[in-house]
């Protein structure tokens, strides 16, 4: 009997490992889509290159600028802050994962 409880408690161990390791792997491997309004009161699924008009929903330069052109705020963000960008026959895109990283690298902790 003594040998099946030292057995059982083995496994849940072994079980209780397993379940962290994999939650683990899942937390690590879980991705919050992106999305964009539509412009119809929807949502739409963020593409991975960003349109200019794409990439200024994103930012939600509407909502934080008082800007008439937000041309030129993106302008300005290229231009002040090396926003990442790629030419891609002749259009300029905007990478999302490097635009995300851009805006990791510079958010700021405090004033």
């Amino acid at each position: 009997m003594n040998q099946s409880k030292e057995t059982m408690k083995k496994g849940i161990s072994k079980n209780s490992e397993n379940r962290g390791a994999a939650a683990t792997y899942c937390r690590l491997s879980i991705v919050t889509p992106a999305i964009l309004p539509d412009g119809d009161g929807g949502f739409t699924p963020c593409p991975e290159l960003l349109t200019e008009e794409e990439l200024i929903a994103f930012l939600r330069i509407p909502k934080v600028s008082k800007s008439q052109d937000y041309h030129n705020v993106i302008e300005n963000l290229k231009r002040m802050h090396d926003l990442p960008r790629i030419h891609i026959c002749g259009k300029l895109l905007y990478p999302r994962e490097a635009v995300k990283e851009w805006i990791r690298s510079k958010t700021t902790n405090g004033k």
